[in-house]
């Protein structure tokens, strides 16, 4: 069916074959002059047609053919092209965030879902981004340095390292935080540097400072809570990146006896197409109360929303909530139903195949993990999957436990979920005990071991942010920035 339909263009399924194969001569050798290479070369057209078929990996080699093929493959109307015939965002690799080095350094360890991992070390900075190629291949990065800053302390100044904070459809939202105290010794100023960024490209962004949170002012102190990104390349090019903040000034006031004041947060939003930041000025959204912690993270970008989910067991559902972007309104996120006698843990919240997925098991009954579906309508939860995972739990034992300070800490992580070509869930990525990354598929019921950290890199399980916060899918993608 495929062949069919990538054939239609052309009049046989030989010429399309023929005109592969002469683009792959001409990217070994630049003296190939074969009258298929000529009249691929010369037909910008049907070159354009032909490469939009080809996976992202072979078209960043590509890019290294001409100048003519750079900017071809380059154009943000090719990767839309491209896209249409690549509808589905597979998860590739992933990016484990290590502890930052006494610097304010983050680094991270990559991993391809194959086992493989990516060991050099390179610094992304202005001269890789605006490279002739713009690189290829898995060559992404340890560490991040977006501009000509220096990590560390300067006096009362702190320039913390680059971090990322969320991976939405190929693209990566990062941050960065400057500090700056008063005689004090208290953050006095906060200032939110926000790039965003293809790691498949290897192109960035730096976002514009806000007008409303990036001043100056003795009696406010802006703080960012969560920074998200929303992008779905195959409704627009274009994303948007929300902002919730809140206005801290008065947790250093005698005079601010009033703790409800801590719980209400502003939105603002920024438009990649107009490269601006807009404040929301409904009354109901700005500012808008939450219980604290409940954008201890990013949101989850599903069904053109942004989405949290309580994640601490003090706090009530009511920390659950998504975000509308088209309507600009906040609104509660239903959590499912749990036994008056039995208590809940989410081991994963995310979305895989268009669909928003919440995977869980009660205390009760460690070995079985339910799969739920959240309703488009946010009517409730779908249970999809009751799964009864002795088998893989007995290959791998542990146990769960609360450290001193109530924090939950999980010895099985799940990752990912990932589909097969009957767009059913097909296989579970568990992070075992920090160390071991497991693939276990949910119709055969067997494991496969993708790859274990030998090296002290293990990651931190704990359910208060854990690697629900420092854990980011790669998915490669041409989307421009």
């Amino acid at each position: 069916m495929m062949k069919s339909t990538v054939y239609s263009s052309y009049s046989t399924g030989d010429q399309y074959t023929n005109s592969v194969t002469a683009m792959e001569n001409l990217s070994l050798s630049s003296t190939a002059t074969s009258s298929s290479a000529i009249q691929v070369g010369s037909n910008f057209d049907l070159l354009s047609e032909i490469l939009s078929y080809l996976p992202v990996k072979s078209l960043l080699v590509f890019k290294s053919v001409s100048k003519q093929w750079l900017s071809l493959i380059s154009n943000p109307h090719f990767a839309i092209s491209h896209l249409n015939r690549h509808p589905i965002f597979k998860i590739h690799g992933l990016f484990f965030e290590k502890c930052s080095n006494p610097q304010l350094e983050y680094v991270y360890d990559f991993l391809l879902l194959d086992g493989s991992r990516i060991e050099e070390e390179e610094v992304i900075n202005n001269r890789s981004s605006t490279s002739a190629g713009g690189g290829g291949g898995y060559a992404l990065f340890k560490s991040l340095n977006f501009g000509n800053y220096q990590p560390g302390y300067n006096g009362p100044v702190i320039e913390n390292g680059v971090r990322i904070t969320q991976s939405c459809n190929g693209l990566l939202c990062c941050t960065r935080e400057t500090e700056i105290s008063n005689d004090n010794y208290q953050p006095h100023i906060y200032t939110t540097h926000t790039y965003i960024y293809n790691p498949t490209t290897r192109k960035y962004r730096i976002l514009p400072p806000s007008p409303f949170r990036d001043v100056v002012r003795d009696d406010c102190c802006y703080k960012v809570c969560s920074i998200s990104l929303a992008f779905d390349p195959i409704q627009s090019p274009d994303y948007q990146v929300v902002c919730i903040w809140k206005d801290i000034a008065k947790l250093w006031c005698l005079e601010a006896v009033d703790g409800e004041f801590h719980n209400y947060y502003y939105i603002e939003i920024y438009s990649s197409k107009t490269n601006s930041w807009k404040k929301l000025v409904s009354s109901s959204v700005n500012p808008f109360y939450a219980l604290p912690n409940s954008f201890t993270k990013s949101g989850v970008y599903w069904n053109g929303c942004l989405h949290w989910i309580a994640t601490e067991d003090d706090i009530e559902h009511e920390s659950s909530m998504y975000f509308d972007i088209a309507q600009e309104l906040v609104k509660p996120l239903p959590l499912p139903t749990t036994p008056d006698d039995d208590e809940s843990n989410a081991v994963y919240f995310g979305e895989c195949g268009g669909h928003l997925y919440l995977i869980e098991v009660l205390a009760s009954c460690h070995t079985d993990y339910n799969i739920l579906k959240m309703e488009t309508d946010y009517s409730g939860w779908k249970l999809m999957y009751k799964l009864d995972l002795v088998r893989f739990i007995t290959a791998y034992p542990g146990y769960d436990t609360y450290a001193f300070d109530r924090t939950r800490m999980l010895y099985r992580m799940v990752l990912l979920l990932e589909e097969d070509e009957e767009d059913s869930l097909s296989n579970l990525v568990v992070l075992v005990d920090g160390k071991k990354v497991i693939s276990y598929n949910l119709k055969e019921m067997n494991i496969t071991e993708i790859h274990t950290f030998t090296e002290g890199n293990v990651y931190s399980l704990a359910r208060t942010g854990g690697l629900w916060g420092y854990l980011h899918h790669y998915i490669e993608s041409l989307a421009c920035v």
